[in-house]
Formats: structure tokens, sequence, C-alpha cells
């Protein structure tokens, strides 16, 4: 073993890839959150089915998105 100065440790590249998460990700799935709760929409949500399905897509979006994050991560 080699001779380490106090404070040091070994970095291995496969363990700093395994700490890695998707944070782009998570900050897309917030915003797609905050998105469906504010009053301001592309479509607003007075008009009933339109207004709903634009908020829903973007959510479905979001979290695909993280899904195939993590899968991407595990391999």
């Amino acid at each position: 073993m080699e001779n380490k100065k106090d404070g040091e440790t070994a970095v291995n590249p496969e363990v700093v890839k395994k700490r890695k998460r998707p944070l782009l990700a998570w900050v897309f799935l917030i915003f797609a959150i905050i998105y469906t709760i504010s009053p301001v929409d592309l479509i607003p949500d007075a008009i009933p089915v339109v207004g709903w399905f634009d908020d829903a897509l973007i959510n479905l979006a979001a979290i695909l998105n993280l899904i195939i994050r993590y899968r991407k991560l595990k391999k």
C-alpha cells in the first residue's frame, strides 16, 4: 500500500460514477410540479380536458426522464 498523508483518500472512478445522481432530471421534475400547481399555463385549466392534458404530459415527460437517467446509472 502507498503511504498517504492525513486526509488523503484514493479516488476510484467507479465509486465516483455510482455517486452521480441525475440532478438535472430532478430539477426538471420539480419545475414540472411547480408548472402543474401554478395558475400560469400554456393552455389554461379552464378548458376542461385539453388544459389538464398539457399538465399531465409535462409531468409524464419529467417522470420518464428521471426513470431513464436512473436506468442509465445502473448499467
